[in-house]
C-alpha cells in the first residue's frame, strides 16, 4: 500500500512542478539523431593477450560481441554479420573484421568505436577466456 501511495505522490508532484512564471519545466532533451554507419566501413578487433591453444576464438568472440552489443545498444536488434571474416593471426591470436552495416544501423561511428574499444572479457557474463580483452586495431572505410 505504502509504495503505491508514494509512487502516486511522486507522479503528482513531478507533473505539477512549474516555474514561477507558470510555464512547465521542460523534460529531458530529445535524443540526438545518430548517423547510419556506412556499409563500406569495417573494423578489426584483435585480442590483446595470447589465448589458449584449444580456444574456439571465433565462437568466443561471437558470443561476447552478441552479449555486449545487447548491453550497449538494447534498442537495436542484433543480427549476425553476413560478411564477417575471422582470421587466425601469426601467433595464434585471431582477429575479426566485420562489415559494420550488419546490425548497427542508427549508431554512429564514434559510438560504436567508443563502445567496442572499451570492451573486455571481464565485462561479459560467463567468459570462457578470461585473460583476453579485445581492442580496436583498425577501422577501414572505402568510399567510392
Amino acid at each position: 500500500m505504502f509504495p503505491k501511495v508514494l509512487a502516486a505522490f511522486l507522479v503528482a508532484t513531478t507533473t505539477m512542478v512549474a516555474t514561477s512564471s507558470g510555464a512547465a519545466i521542460p523534460g529531458p532533451p530529445a535524443p540526438v539523431a545518430r548517423e547510419r554507419i556506412p556499409p563500406e566501413c569495417e573494423f578489426t578487433l584483435i585480442p590483446s593477450a595470447p589465448v589458449p591453444e584449444d580456444a574456439d576464438l571465433e565462437a568466443e568472440f561471437s558470443f561476447q560481441l552478441r552479449t555486449r552489443f545487447a548491453q550497449e545498444f538494447p534498442d537495436i536488434p542484433f543480427t549476425n554479420p553476413p560478411d564477417r571474416s575471422f582470421h587466425d593471426g601469426p601467433d595464434g591470436n585471431g582477429f575479426y573484421s566485420v562489415n559494420r552495416a550488419w546490425a548497427i544501423e542508427g549508431v554512429s561511428d564514434e559510438d560504436i568505436v567508443d563502445a567496442i574499444s572499451g570492451w573486455s572479457v571481464e565485462t561479459f557474463p560467463p567468459a570462457t577466456i578470461p585473460s583476453v580483452s579485445w581492442k580496436v586495431d583498425s577501422i577501414l572505410c572505402f568510399i567510392f
